[in-house]
């Protein structure tokens, strides 16, 4: 006879109860973690603290595999319908951090957060929610609480440069029943986000000395006009319902040789491009070229290349692949079971009402949902310290993290 934590008063206070007991150990793994470097493509020392703490805390399977994730299950017998819970081991550089490996617990009212904090790069993004995960799937375990399915947790690498970690399990043979994200929600139910792209715009002139000028072709004028009518075009993207209008702005430029005294033959500026799913990358793609066609139109010696940005990764384990600079759209209907069965989780164990909402940014949720997987995020923390010198995670988020994955894996893995 199967038990519903959501239909069950005795199952769902054995496993806050748990949670409760494992709060101390929770922080601590936390810090762990935090005080643990792992930029993009140097996570192989983190990989290895996880696999030994997922191995103490009784997980049933732990492996790395070939591009370096972190793969640990609790219960179950296959891989296949099993709930998967994805987060990333690594975070973008320190900045203006002063302290960032600290992990340092302190009062939260110098961001507005009530009660304790644990302050350290990557605290919300996002490895207090994987230190939930670990220690949620470790309540279960103790707790002997029989899962048919398996409650997997993928600790991914390079998500921050468009998810090489969890493009490889998406696209392996193994189908999960459902992917949970754990970026950072404040404790709300994410469906999804806009996509996001890096386009190149590269406009070509010829070099002279910058003491005549009109000897040559100055390529960084050439991308004036371009840029100015980008600019125009982006008035007018499309928008969705949900996730909101679609974006395109110059972010970055560069020039050859550039040097104060040459003028430049080649200007090649970059575009953030975020896409909702009315407005798919050849769509994207098909807008900046008719821009520069029209820009063309006007000046026939303005010539430009349009290019999708690539991406050349190597992971710690020496595995290397060439990936578009794109993650692509997500969005989840509020009425998909995965969804519906989160919030009356959360709402549950948390005793208080749940939203559906939207990220601002992009997930390695996407990758999932487009090969047809149910895909939802749920997350201790706020978006607003993602990648900020102010990143934190409050210790009564975490806690309650950790009370809702161990509690909705109990739900979705009878």
């Amino acid at each position: 006879m199967t038990r519903r934590v959501t239909e069950d008063p005795t199952l769902e206070s054995k496993i806050v109860d748990k949670m409760e007991q494992k709060r101390g150990e929770l922080v601590e793994l936390a810090r762990k973690l935090i005080q643990t470097e792992s930029l993009s493509g140097q996570e192989g020392k983190l990989a290895t603290l996880i696999l030994s703490e997922m191995k103490n805390l009784g997980f049933d399977i732990v492996r790395i595999d070939e591009v370096g994730n972190v793969l640990g299950s609790v219960g179950g017998t296959t891989d296949e319908g099993a709930l998967l819970f994805n987060g990333h081991m690594d975070h973008v550089p320190p900045g203006d951090m002063s302290d960032p490996y600290s992990a340092e617990i302190m009062n939260g009212s110098a961001f507005d957060v009530s009660g304790q904090v644990i302050l350290g790069r990557a605290a919300s993004d996002m490895k207090g929610a994987l230190a939930a995960m670990m220690i949620a799937g470790s309540a279960l375990r103790e707790l002997g609480i029989p899962l048919r399915r398996r409650m997997t947790i993928a600790a991914v690498v390079l998500e921050e440069v468009n998810g090489l970690g969890s493009r490889y399990l998406a696209e392996s043979e193994v189908r999960p029943g459902g992917v949970m994200i754990g970026e950072s929600t404040n404790l709300d139910v994410a469906l999804g986000h806009r996509g996001s792209m890096a386009v190149s715009i590269t406009t070509e002139g010829r070099s002279c000395h910058a003491s005549a000028p009109e000897r040559g072709v100055n390529a960084l004028y050439k991308m004036i006009p371009i840029l100015q009518n980008i600019s125009l075009e982006a008035g007018g993207l499309p928008s969705h319902p949900v996730l909101g209008k679609s974006s395109m702005t110059a972010t970055t430029i560069s020039v050859s040789p550039n040097v104060k005294n040459v003028i430049p033959n080649l200007c090649t500026v970059g575009l953030d491009v975020r896409n909702t799913p009315n407005f798919p990358p050849e769509e994207v793609l098909k807008r900046i070229r008719g821009v520069v066609d029209r820009v063309e139109a006007q000046d026939s010696k303005i010539g430009a290349s349009v290019e999708l940005v690539k991406r050349d990764l190597k992971s710690y384990t020496g595995y290397a692949r060439e990936i578009d600079a794109m993650t692509p759209p997500l969005y989840t209907e509020p009425d998909t079971p995965l969804a519906q069965m989160t919030r009356k989780v959360a709402d549950t164990v948390l005793r208080k009402k749940s939203q559906f909402k939207v990220w601002s940014f992009a997930t390695d949720g996407s990758y999932f949902a487009d090969k047809g997987i149910p895909t939802v995020g749920f997350g201790p923390g706020e978006e607003r310290f993602a990648h900020s010198p102010m990143d934190n995670i409050g210790v009564e988020d975490l806690v309650a993290s950790a009370k809702v994955y161990a509690a909705l894996a109990a739900e979705f893995c009878q």
